[in-house]
């Protein structure tokens, strides 16, 4: 997929619509912030199109009495339909769900 600034482009030159997922964690005063572009559906032109936005976070307490922070978040564009919104929901909710799940077993793995 061609880019630009690090974003899919259309093959015209100019920024595509596609899922941009962001991650983020704070343990013991490390911070990692990640962006994500993923590919979402050609939708004809014309359509009327929505965002979805999920996100979903977590605090884990750690052994030494602080706590690790967590969260993901993902905004799919995806056609104005309550059909396709639902189903982008779901989709979002998934993905967030098990990157949050990952980073907490890694968390709790490293202390």
């Amino acid at each position: 997929m061609a880019q630009i600034n690090g974003k899919p482009t259309n093959g015209k030159g100019k920024p595509g619509k596609a899922a941009q997922g962001t991650t983020y964690k704070e343990d013991a005063g490390c911070e990692e912030d990640t962006t994500e572009w993923l590919p979402s559906d050609t939708l004809p032109e014309g359509t009327l199109t929505a965002n979805v936005n999920v996100s979903y976070g977590a605090r884990i307490g750690l052994p030494d009495y602080s706590d690790a922070r967590c969260g993901a978040s993902l905004t799919l564009p995806v056609a104005a339909t309550e059909e396709e919104i639902e189903s982008g929901f779901e989709y979002a909710a998934k993905w967030c769900e098990n990157k949050v799940q990952a980073m907490i077993d890694q968390i709790q793995e490293d202390n």
